[in-house]
């Protein structure tokens, strides 16, 4: 789950999601820091991990 939002990612752990954090104008909490599997300062960071993800599922890896 791609979140920024504290609730939102309390709610993503809970739901055993994987929890990817892009936090918006402040920096998560430590407690919520915590239970992020990864936390990005951008989107376009982020997309860089999906691009890595998908090239693994396609059988290639650069």
């Amino acid at each position: 789950v791609f979140e920024d939002s504290p609730n939102g990612l309390l709610s993503a752990h809970r739901a055993g999601c994987m929890v990817i954090d892009i936090p918006d104008l402040d920096e998560p909490a430590e407690e919520i820091r915590a239970i992020c599997d990864y936390v990005f300062p951008t989107l376009l960071e982020a997309a860089e991990l999906v691009k890595t993800w998908a090239a693994v599922e396609a059988g290639k890896t650069e």
